[in-house]
Parts: structure tokens; C-alpha cells; sequence
């Protein structure tokens, strides 16, 4: 197996000014190859990636298969006159190769993905190179010139421009889509032919618009697989040509297990992304026709299993879109269908219990009981989708992948440029003074900074006491610190009498907090608050300072002080537990007494945000 691609990015302007010095690139930015206008090629980006695989091995594993590659060829031109002056008899000797090595009749072909860049000199040169290689091709099969075009020519470069070192991938990709489609794509940008290409007595046209392939038929009028051919050519002479065909499936017999129902399982990450997964293979159903066998197995071997999951076993297609509209609907689920989530704290050990386990789904399998099986399955049970089907499997299909999050995580710039100028301010991306320093709220009575907190933010997801959001300590220090030194234009050198009044308590809604600086002599105090109902609440307050009164260093050597510490570190889950079994929430709640003594330890985290008295 391989995986092969191609990727094209222009990351300096260097070569895009050397081709346009060269006169190799269309001023109006148009691609226009074939055409009378054609004026030079345009740059493109993009990539592609195709995976290869033997085809009796992609067969006997049920792959979904787009394409065969019957042949491929490459050569040389050698020393030419330019850069960019392609070789004709290179070219020409090239295409025999490859269909001679493909053994296949010039007259089945019925596309070819030209390399076609869009210039006056190349464009008529290519045409040439096919035509003479063709013309040689029919008498080598012992053909008289064809009496009609069958085989239209186009470029993608038309549509995406010249992707240089993707654009052989590109013209693959395009050429195995027709295919598949049964369409020839058109040539944009066509006006006039190029007087200089000649198409009389070729087997070739040029695809003006969107074109049904019909499939060749050969002598005995049976018929033939679809065929193309894709060149690419390099700078400095170097050709590539494949040839690709239509795969057609053979028959297969059919299994006894697609008689009846059948069991489709969907799993992902989340209850929201598989909720759009139902939503994405609902409106695959709705367009594409498949076998409810085809389907049950594809999604039971050629999925990752995630810890949200939906088993539902469903007749027909018919039945099983019912469900899913049912599901979508946000109706009870349906009575032979099964939904859950499995915790991360499943136990996935090979333990006595879960061969016992694996020995029941066995038998269940060999009952081909789906309704149980899908109950296992989500459950967290490991189900081998491929021994419902015995020796004959269904083949795959080409379904709807992963429906991922949609999510944005802009970098806020240091001048607020770009696309987070677009947003409002306290939003995720909007242009911030700070990370925790969003907006400047001064006035002229005092001055004062603001941000606003959704409780998504790493330093409070990653910071939570029992089920609450909390915003660490030291993050009030770096808040003063910002402050400071945004209102004094100069660097805080020290922090002094700090006192922490209350923890600031994050939760669905999210929390504006102000940061106020206060010059006092020398000095400056700050107090960190966040807006209550009736007043503000203060959480943290202390004194900045410009200058050092010691000579102590400006950098502490961190190396050196992990050195010094010999215990191990423990992550803050294990801490938690710790916390928990060594009494200090129970302290905790003797420190701040609540009225109602019933109150558990969950409920004294969430009361240290409102006691009055710490």
C-alpha cells in the first residue's frame, strides 16, 4: 500500500516574480488553455492524495475503488531552446509508451487531463504530441483513423491554475472524479480554438462544456471499461503520463446475512457531533442509492469506535431513514435502537469478566441477535463486524466521514489586526490587551482594566475544584502585573501585601472582572473585583511596585529550584483526591459555617465565592 500526493504553496513571492519577469504567467490572471487568448499560466495552491493498492488486495478487502491505474510512463525531453519549451517527440513517445504498456485500445479512450498550462507555444505542442502519438497507437492496432472524436481533452488549470509540484496529483484527481461521475468536465475560458491546433482527422475535441461519457463499447459490442488518459510536464522537460481505467465491481454472490435486518452503528466524540453524523448519513441516504448490507458493514469495519455511541437495527433503508428522522426530530429513540456514552473510566482490561464477555458475543453473533449485540456494542463491548457476514463480505462504501467540530481558535494579533478586529470585544479571538487584560475602561476618576471570562479558558478549564471553575491565584498576580504595567508604561518589579479576599467562581454565565490601579506615594494598589448583582465583589487586592529595594536577582534559576525538589509531582486530579481524603474541604466548611450544616463538600466549594466572611 502507499499513500501518494502532491502539495503546492507559495511561501515567498520570489518565483512568482522570476515567471512573471519571464513572461510565463496570463496578466488578466486567467488560465485560457486551448484558446486563441491563451496568454500564460497561472499559479495556483492546493494539494492531493490518493491511496494505491494491488488490485487483487483492495478486492479480496471489500476497498471502495475509485479507479485502476492501467500504466504509467516517464521520460525526458532533453536539452531544449528555453525553460519552458516542451519537446513534441518526447512527448509523443511518451504517450505510446503508456498505452502500449496498458494494452489498451486507442479507440476505448474517451478523456484525456491534458497538461494544457494556457500558452501560446506549449498548448498547440501538446495537441501535436497526441495526435501523431495516437494516429501511431491505431495503426499499431491495426485501426483506420477514427471516423469521429471520442475523446475530449480539457485541463484543470482552467479552474484551479497550475499547482507546479500538485498539479500531476490534481489532473489525477479530476480524471478519476470524471469517472466516477461519467461526465467529461469543461474546458473554461474557451472563446476561439488556438489557430495553431489542428483537430481534423484526430480522435480528439476539446470539451467546451459539461459532457455525458457514455461508456465504449468494443468489436463484439460489449462493453468497455471507461478510460483516460492524465499528462503532467515538468519544468526542463521532464513528462509523466498514467493511464486509468473503470473499475467494474463483478458480481458477487450475495450473502445470506443480507436477507433481513441488518445493524448500523454510529459512534464520535461527543453527543453533538453524533448527532450531526445522523444528520450527515440521513442526507447521504437521501441522494445516493446502497444496499443496507453495504451500508451495516462499511460502518461497522471501516470506523474508529468513540465513546458516544448509536446501534440501530433497521430492515430497509427506508426504515432505517425513518429512524434517523425520528432521532433528529429529538423524539424518544426508537424501541430496537440503543444510545450511549461510555465514561473514560471504563475499565478496558482483558480480565476474567471480559473473556466471559467476548465468549457471550460470540454466541450472540452465531444467534445473529442484533438487538443484543447493539446493546453490548454500546455498552463498550468490542464486536468483529466481519463475523456476522461468513466468508462473503460485502464490499465498502464510500459514506459521509467524520462530522468534525466546526471550531475557530483565532491568534489575537499585538495590534488587533486581521479577522479579529471583526469581533466584538470579549468574544474568543477579539483583539485584547492582554490574555488576561482585555479592555481599557478608564476614566477619568480612576484607572481601570476589564475582562470577561467564559470559564473556557485553559487557566479555568484546567482549574476545577470539585465540579467549579476557579481562577487560580497567581493569575490575579499576572492581572496586576499586566495593569501596572499598562498604566505606568513601565515593568512591575515587585508585588507586595497581597491579600486574597475570595475565589472568583466561573460558571455558565460568564464573569466580568475589573482590575482598578490606585497611585499611593511610591507605589500603586490595585484591587481585583468582579460585577455582583448589587455591588462589586472583590477578590484579590496588594501593592505594585516599579523598583527594587534589595539587589535581589531579576531571574530566578527555575533549574535549579526543581533541583531542590525532591518529592514527586502529582497531577492536579490526584491532588483533588488528596485534598478530599485528608478532610481539608471538611476544615473548609468549619471555616466558612454555613447556616444549613447539611451542606456537602460540593456545596461548601461553591458557597466560598459568596461568604461574606472567608
Amino acid at each position: 500500500m502507499a499513500i501518494v500526493g502532491g502539495v503546492q504553496i507559495m511561501l515567498s513571492p520570489a518565483a512568482y516574480i522570476s515567471f512573471g519577469m519571464a513572461g510565463m504567467l496570463s496578466s488578466d490572471g486567467q488560465c485560457k488553455t486551448f484558446d486563441k487568448r491563451a496568454n500564460g499560466y497561472v499559479r495556483g495552491e492546493g494539494c492531493g492524495v490518493i491511496f494505491l493498492k494491488p488490485l487483487a488486495a483492495a478486492e479480496a478487502d471489500g476497498n471502495h475503488i475509485y479507479a485502476v491505474i492501467k500504466a504509467t510512463a516517464e521520460n525526458h525531453g532533453g536539452r531544449v531552446t528555453t525553460l519552458t519549451a516542451p519537446n513534441a517527440s518526447a512527448q509523443t513517445d511518451l504517450l505510446i509508451e503508456a498505452y502500449e504498456k496498458a494494452h489498451v485500445d486507442p479507440a476505448t479512450v474517451g478523456f484525456v487531463e491534458c497538461h494544457g498550462t494556457g500558452t501560446s507555444l506549449g498548448d498547440p505542442i501538446e495537441i501535436q504530441a497526441l495526435s501523431k502519438a495516437f494516429a501511431e497507437l491505431y495503426t499499431r492496432h491495426n485501426r483506420a483513423p477514427a471516423a469521429r472524436p471520442h475523446c475530449g481533452l480539457s485541463s484543470v488549470k482552467t479552474n484551479i491554475g497550475h499547482l507546479e509540484t500538485a498539479a500531476g496529483i490534481a489532473g489525477v484527481l479530476k480524471a478519476v472524479l470524471a469517472i466516477r461521475h461519467k461526465q467529461i468536465p469543461a474546458n473554461i475560458h474557451l472563446q476561439e480554438v488556438n489557430p495553431y491546433i489542428r483537430l481534423e482527422g484526430t480522435p480528439f475535441y476539446i470539451a467546451d462544456r459539461l459532457t455525458p461519457w457514455e461508456a465504449p463499447t468494443g468489436d463484439d459490442g460489449s462493453p468497455v471499461p471507461r478510460r483516460a488518459g492524465v499528462s503532467s510536464f515538468g519544468f526542463g522537460g521532464a513528462n509523466a503520463h498514467v493511464v486509468l481505467e473503470e473499475y467494474l465491481q463483478p458480481k458477487r454472490p450475495m450473502p445470506s446475512s443480507a436477507q433481513g435486518p441488518q445493524l448500523i452503528v454510529l459512534s464520535a466524540k461527543t453527543d453533538d457531533r453524533l448527532h450531526a453524523y445522523v444528520d450527515s448519513l440521513h442526507a447521504y441516504l437521501e441522494k445516493e442509492t446502497v444496499d443496507l448490507v453495504d451500508l451495516a458493514y462499511t460502518l461497522q469495519v471501516g470506523r474508529d469506535e468513540m465513546p458516544a455511541r448509536l446501534a440501530i437495527v433497521a430492515s430497509s433503508i427506508e426504515d432505517l431513514q425513518q429512524k434517523f428522522e425520528r432521532i433528529l426530530d429529538g423524539g424518544d429513540p426508537p424501541t430496537d435502537s440503543c444510545r450511549h456514552t461510555i465514561s473514560h473510566k471504563t475499565d478496558k482490561s482483558h480480565t476474567a469478566a471480559a473473556a466471559e464477555r467476548d465468549c457471550d458475543i460470540q454466541a450472540l453473533i452465531d444467534q445473529r441477535d442484533l438487538a443484543a449485540l447493539a446493546a453490548r456494542w454500546v455498552s463498550g463491548a468490542k464486536i468483529d463486524g466481519r463475523l456476522l457476514y461468513g466468508p462473503d463480505t460485502p464490499p465498502r462504501l464510500s459514506l459521509p466521514t467524520y462530522p468534525f467540530a466546526r471550531e475557530r481558535y483565532w491568534i489575537p494579533s499585538a495590534d488587533g489586526a486581521g479577522a479579529a478586529e471583526r469581533r466584538p470585544p470579549g468574544t474568543p479571538g477579539a483583539p485584547v490587551l492582554h490574555p488576561l487584560i482585555h479592555r481599557n475602561v478608564s476614566t477619568l476618576a480612576e484607572q481601570k482594566f476589564a475582562s470577561r471570562f467564559s470559564g473556557e479558558e485553559f487557566y479555568l478549564a484546567d482549574h476545577v475544584v470539585e465540579t467549579q471553575k476557579i481562577l487560580p491565584g497567581v493569575a490575579y498576580l499576572e492581572m496586576a502585573r499586566a495593569a501596572g504595567v499598562l498604566s505606568g508604561q513601565a515593568d512591575v518589579r515587585v508585588i507586595r501585601d497581597l491579600i486574597w479576599e475570595r475565589p472568583l467562581l466561573v460558571g455558565s454565565d460568564a464573569e466580568e472582572v475589573e482590575v482598578s490601579v490606585t497611585p499611593a506615594g511610591n507605589a500603586v494598589k490595585f484591587v481585583v473585583s468582579s460585577i455582583g448583582k448589587e455591588h462589586a465583589i472583590r477578590h484579590c487586592t496588594g501593592t505594585l511596585g516599579y523598583a527594587l529595594s534589595t539587589s535581589a536577582p531579576d531571574v530566578l534559576d527555575i533549574a535549579a529550584i526543581q533541583d531542590r525538589c525532591s518529592e514527586a509531582v502529582i497531577s492536579g486530579r490526584e491532588l483533588y483526591a488528596f485534598l478530599s481524603h485528608s478532610g481539608f474541604y471538611a476544615l473548609l466548611a468549619r471555616v466558612i459555617q454555613p447556616a444549613d450544616k447539611s451542606k456537602t463538600e460540593r456545596d461548601v466549594i461553591s458557597a466560598v465565592g459568596r461568604s461574606p466572611s472567608p
